[in-house]
């Protein structure tokens, strides 16, 4: 299960074997749980003073091995075993210290001129990619149809969008974000395309400050994340065009246990859903029925999207979730 699905649940029973994550269990090599609802087993592996990230490895499911970056003053999203390793107070007061100093909120709010300059960039890279899919693409060629609904994307169309951003000078940015993306999708770099996507009036970032300056030094520059981001999609609707579709009906869910709560703000200016909803259903934990579950169905408008599995091998191997990420909309609540 990716972490886009990552339900924070502090509330179910507790387990003595484990203990309250505390600022001083953030020693390397201490093990834990996250309080997800299947408590993904992790270990500390590094700690960053400067950005006031804790590097923790996943132990196990399918993202097993994977490193995922924990804020320091997000310890409490986790639990640690009884009798770890306690950081000596001069270590503790360094961590206390950088917690504080890096766990401040900022507010892009979209600009309604730069909205609709991006928007006509938007326009020119879909007629530039339409073109490009009619004299280029391997999978309009071969006659398929999207194999939406389908287990997996087309290997035709990940070859498509990856020779596309290549095409556009944006292929090492489409690697990075969806890898990064698939893998932890509260990382900093993830966080860096957030705030890019922002800049351009698409969706409003509210959330925490980019702790990490090198996610938007050199080639990360966000000059260039944005000139990824209109590039992503221009292809992306000028695919959809291409296979007569204007919407796609998509699924998210959400689930706690007790009351349901409001949702968490840590999806800032991009969300995620799934083109099936059996995952959706699986991915909520739907057959505890002690767990408040809500499922939405929506047909959202292709210029929404910015990704999905169809054409992005990434969201296809480990994860199968059949994924989209779209632009976030405050005024919708279930998407």
């Amino acid at each position: 299960m990716s972490p886009t699905w990552f339900q924070f649940d502090p509330n179910r029973a507790p387990d003595t074997d484990f203990e309250p994550g505390e600022l001083h269990h953030f020693c390397v090599g201490n093990e834990g749980r996250l309080l997800d609802f299947r408590r993904t087993p992790v270990q500390v592996m590094r700690m960053c003073d400067a950005t006031g990230l804790a590097t923790i490895e996943i132990l196990g499911f399918e993202d097993k091995g994977a490193l995922w970056e924990l804020p320091y003053e997000e310890v409490g999203k986790c639990q640690f075993k009884k009798g770890s390793a306690r950081a000596p107070a001069e270590a503790l007061a360094r961590i206390e210290r950088e917690a504080a100093r890096l766990n401040r909120q900022i507010e892009i709010p979209c600009d309604s001129s730069q909205r609709d300059e991006t928007l006509a960039a938007i326009s020119r890279e879909r007629e530039r990619a339409g073109a490009w899919l009619a004299l280029h693409s391997r999978f309009f060629q071969s006659g398929q149809a999207l194999p939406q609904g389908e287990a997996d994307g087309s290997p035709l169309l990940y070859a498509d969008a990856k020779h596309y951003m290549a095409h556009r000078a944006c292929g090492d940015l489409e690697a990075l974000f969806a890898r990064h993306f698939v893998s932890h999708v509260f990382n900093e770099a993830v966080k860096a395309h957030r705030i890019a996507v922002a800049q351009l009036g698409l969706a409003p970032y509210v959330g925490k400050i980019l702790r990490d300056p090198a996610q938007t030094a050199g080639a990360l520059s966000i000059h260039r994340r944005t000139a990824h981001i209109i590039a992503r999609m221009g292809f992306i609707q000028a695919m959809f065009e291409r296979a007569g579709q204007s919407h796609v009906v998509l699924y998210r869910m959400e689930s706690c246990e007790g009351p349901l709560r409001r949702r968490r703000s840590g999806e800032s200016a991009l969300v995620s859903a799934s083109f099936r909803m059996d995952i959706v259903q699986e991915m909520s934990g739907w057959t505890d029925s002690k767990r408040t579950v809500v499922i939405y169905r929506q047909a959202v408008p292709v210029e929404r999207v910015l990704m999905t599995y169809l054409e992005t091998e990434a969201m296809n191997h480990p994860f199968r979730e059949a994924e989209a990420v779209l632009l976030a909309d405050p005024t919708n609540h279930a998407f």
